[in-house]
């Protein structure tokens, strides 16, 4: 019983979910060499995973509530000016959104930054001058 259970368990798909896996976004826009990435919150495992540094993940007890919450005020822009900040402050060269994320519109807009990549998983954003810290 355990053999054939084993066996149906390691016979299944275990891959992540597709709304979660940004595999082509970031092989198309080449993320690895974009320096730091500002990414979405459900992007942080696969970015793991993809061995590129994430701004953000699923470990919340490392970035505490503070950080947490700018982040969120910031891609939504409740505080433009904080969002600018923030991605001067960081030195982000990159951004890694998902589709409908208010922050994205914005970048749109921004001359420094070029949309490179859009699927219905994913946005990315490069800028085109890299601030220097």
């Amino acid at each position: 019983m355990l053999i054939a259970v084993s066996g149906a368990t390691l016979a299944r798909d275990i891959r992540p979910a597709p709304a979660i896996t940004p595999q082509a976004a970031i092989a198309e826009a080449n993320l690895a060499a974009a320096g730091h990435v500002l990414n979405d919150y459900t992007f942080g495992g696969y970015l793991i995973f993809a061995g590129i540094p994430t701004f953000i993940d699923g470990r919340g007890e490392l970035y505490g509530g503070a950080f947490i919450n700018r982040y969120n005020r910031a891609l939504a822009l409740v505080d433009l000016g904080d969002f600018l900040r923030l991605l001067d402050e960081y030195s982000i060269g990159a951004t890694l959104l998902a589709p409908g994320t208010p922050a994205i519109a914005m970048l749109d807009r921004l001359p420094q930054w070029q949309r490179v990549y859009s699927d219905d998983v994913a946005v990315v954003h490069k800028r085109r001058d890299i601030p220097q810290r």
